[in-house]
């Protein structure tokens, strides 16, 4: 049998809980969907390198080696992949698991992001809340609810309005952008480098140590399956493509 076809057939029989007929499913080595094409459906989209500039209607899952966003979209994102570049805005919650994650623009819902290098710029937001769990890990930007960060290096130079908690096995440097609107709860080997300028919030808890606590990440019916969804696509990529 064809290698596209069983691929296809694979990834469709796990996303069919979602209705297939009612989605779009795109699966090569390298995915080009340009500006010019809207995606009006569901999109289900697997490749070595994938990049997705047309705007999408609803929910957007990419399994890849290198993925790149450039297009806003109305839905949620489930990204599985080495790199992950989210360069434009999303309505909905965005997940990723990679191995180097970039969120720009803002994010009307959660953002969880599981990797070894996590980078949210001060150009990006969160409406809702936001879990990371990473090596190296740099937030900017603006975080409406909750923020809960478990990695080895972390930065912090956000403004977060809801209670935030930190984990960091090496170090946690707050910068002068940073501002805490409500408590600060982190743990470390030694106490945070905080630069001139931080602002620290209403209570501010240190605990020594620097062991990276297990954090259940919270996902719906609908999220979970999703990211079997990608898991299973990237798998099938990796045996039958070799990406």
């Amino acid at each position: 049998m064809n290698k596209r076809l069983i691929i296809a057939l694979a990834i469709i029989l796990t996303v069919a809980p979602f209705g297939v007929k009612a989605s779009t499913l795109d699966v090569n080595k390298t995915v080009f969907i340009l500006s010019d094409r809207k995606l009006s459906e569901n999109a289900y989209i697997a490749g070595g390198q994938v990049t997705v500039s047309g705007a999408a209607e609803k929910d957007v899952v990419v399994a890849g080696g290198k993925v790149l966003l450039t297009a806003p979209v109305k839905g949620d994102v489930l990204i599985l992949s080495g790199s992950a570049d989210v360069l434009e805005g999303v309505d909905g919650d965005v997940r990723v698991m990679g191995g180097q994650v970039t969120i720009t623009k803002p994010i009307k819902g959660d953002l969880v992001v599981v990797a070894g290098m996590v980078t949210v710029l001060p150009t990006a937001s969160v409406g809702g809340d936001v879990i990371i769990m990473g090596g190296t890990v740099d937030l900017g930007g603006d975080v409406a609810g909750q923020l809960d960060v478990n990695g080895a290096d972390v930065n912090l130079n956000a403004t977060v309005h809801g209670p935030a908690t930190v984990h960091a096995r090496d170090i946690v440097r707050i910068g002068e952008g940073a501002k805490f609107n409500s408590s600060l709860s982190y743990s470390s080997p030694k106490e945070a480098l905080v630069a001139d300028g931080a602002q620290l919030g209403t209570e501010v808890t240190y605990t020594q140590g620097g062991s990276i606590r297990h954090k259940e990440i919270p996902t719906s019916g609908k999220g979970l399956l999703l990211m079997i969804a990608a898991i299973l696509g990237a798998l099938i990529l990796v045996k039958f493509v070799g990406i």
